[in-house]
């Protein structure tokens, strides 16, 4: 497993602040370098500290633009009916010191129907010794093993864990299908309305520069705060859509950074890919974890590890 160090809270804020320097591809990413960001050249090391009333005054500031930022990003999620989007994602965790890379795409269809399929990378050291993401030289693309894909339908999720061929089921009520969206980066993605995002996250304005705006999210409720301490994003000036999501874990010792390579807004989706299937040979579970809300002691299948939320 790649090694790397935990990047630390004060470096993200540092790349909020500056500006990020990603690098959005026009065509399929598969087999490209992942875009990475940077802090600005040249960035001074120090500034005067503000006093009182120009803290005030920036924090106004701030709250102001915030605000208005808000209104143009829901007038804008509003106008999506459909969004199409491949996703580069590092997971980082200090208690391991370990990295792992995926690639993944991510579908939605207005109202609240949706699919995430998640690759893990396979990395192996240059000549330099760097690790990279291994190409295979047949297809030119990165060589991958399947792990996660998950199904948002009409009336249920389906939750497919290829590592054990698993397919998890469940059955979904009106407020548990939106639950079911909001897991992970979703509900920076899609359907995003100012007046939810405001009653669940103290939001804040950070900065911008030509490409794009920063914003620092902290999580108000508890079940969004038991799936990540807080969040920076990257918005995109033209889609005022996050390119870059960055979620700390709750014990702040790991994070997932989602890295939106290509971005295709309102373009035509295959309905198949909102709707479950069943595999031949394919373990199927139906509502796992009702004997646990019943009060019944069940375990996790064999296998079947317990599994960050996403």
């Amino acid at each position: 497993m790649p090694r790397s160090r935990m990047i630390r809270l004060s470096t993200l804020v540092v790349l909020l602040v500056g500006g990020p320097s990603i690098a959005r591809a026009q065509d399929a990413a598969a087999g490209r370098a992942a875009p990475r960001a940077k802090a600005p050249a040249g960035a001074p090391a120090g500034r005067p500290a503000l006093t009182l009333a120009q803290a005030k005054a920036q924090a106004e500031q701030n709250a102001a633009r915030m605000n208005w930022l808000l209104d143009k990003w829901e007038r804008q999620s509003a106008a999506l009916k459909t969004l199409d989007v491949v996703i580069y994602r590092v997971d980082k965790d200090s208690k391991w010191d370990s990295e792992d890379h995926y690639e993944g795409r991510a579908m939605f269809q207005s109202p609240n129907l949706a699919y995430l399929d998640f690759a893990r990378i396979k990395r192996l050291p240059d000549q330099k010794g760097r690790l990279v993401d291994a190409i295979d030289p047949k297809t030119k693309k990165r060589v991958t093993t399947r792990t996660d894909t998950i199904v948002c339908a009409r009336d249920d999720v389906w939750h497919y864990r290829h590592e054990t061929r698993q397919i998890l089921i469940f059955p979904l009520a009106r407020g548990d299908r939106q639950r079911a969206l909001d897991e992970g980066p979703l509900p920076f993605l899609f359907n995003m309305r100012k007046k939810d995002a405001l009653a669940r996250y103290d939001m804040t304005y950070m900065g911008e520069d030509k490409k794009y705006y920063a914003v620092r999210v902290y999580p108000k409720l508890k079940e969004d705060q038991e799936t990540f301490k807080s969040a920076f994003l990257y918005l995109d000036r033209s889609y005022l859509l996050p390119s870059r999501i960055v979620l700390i874990s709750p014990d702040a010792k790991s994070l997932r950074d989602y890295q939106l390579v290509v971005i295709r807004p309102n373009q035509p989706v295959d309905g198949k890919y909102f709707q479950g299937k069943v595999y031949k040979d394919w373990q199927v579970l139906k509502n796992p974890g009702a004997d646990v809300a019943a009060g019944k002691n069940a375990s996790p299948p064999a296998g079947a590890g317990a599994r960050p939320r996403r």
